[in-house]
């Protein structure tokens, strides 16, 4: 079953997650993004690694308030911008 990711909130934190979370990308209105999975799994797992490789990027100079994930992996916040998985 085709999970999605949705992403919305401000231009550059929605390119930061977009580009972190990868699948197949389509443009919404007013700057958010759809990222497509086949499965929920494979979608969870995008976010978890969007969240280390965000991280890693930083190198470590990151308040916790600007990066944020929820324990299941439905969530990421990123500045001003939210990745969460839709149901379909």
């Amino acid at each position: 079953m085709k999970t999605t990711i949705k992403i919305t909130g401000q231009i550059n934190g929605n390119h930061t997650l977009k580009n972190a979370i990868g699948g197949e990308i389509n443009q919404g209105m007013f700057n958010s993004f759809t990222c497509v999975f086949d499965s929920r799994k494979e979608a969870r797992e995008a976010i978890r690694k969007a969240y280390q490789d965000i991280k890693r990027n930083y190198d470590g100079n990151i308040s916790w308030n600007i990066l944020r994930k929820s324990k299941d992996n439905g969530l990421l916040w990123f500045d001003s911008s939210k990745a969460e998985i839709i149901n379909e």
